[in-house]
């Protein structure tokens, strides 16, 4: 029943807030995460992934929507750079998650 639900409230926040995401492949699941709320990332050979924390199941839809919307804000920029863009993005985003 949760994975219906976050998906459903991903579908919908696509829909309204990203509709250039609409032809693009992304998975939402819910996983053990260690160090963050949720997470992304690229399936191959096309695609995303949204990980999100399994102690956001329990929290009120508000807190879906905001770190659902979260990670595709980030995907929504990753569609508009080019692959060295993406990485070195992500090298930087890890890079300052590993200084903090």
């Amino acid at each position: 029943m949760a994975e219906v639900e976050i998906r459903q409230i991903l579908g919908s926040i696509i829909k309204k807030g990203y509709p250039d995401l609409l032809n693009h492949d992304i998975q939402v699941e819910y996983k053990k995460l260690d160090d963050a709320l949720a997470d992304y990332g690229e399936l191959k050979p096309e695609g995303f992934f949204i990980e999100v924390d399994n102690t956001v199941k329990e929290a009120n839809n508000y807190v879906k929507i905001g770190v659902l919307a979260s990670e595709l804000s980030h995907i929504a920029e990753d569609v508009k750079t080019s692959n060295i863009g993406r990485f070195k993005d992500r090298f930087l985003c890890k890079f300052q998650r590993d200084t903090e």
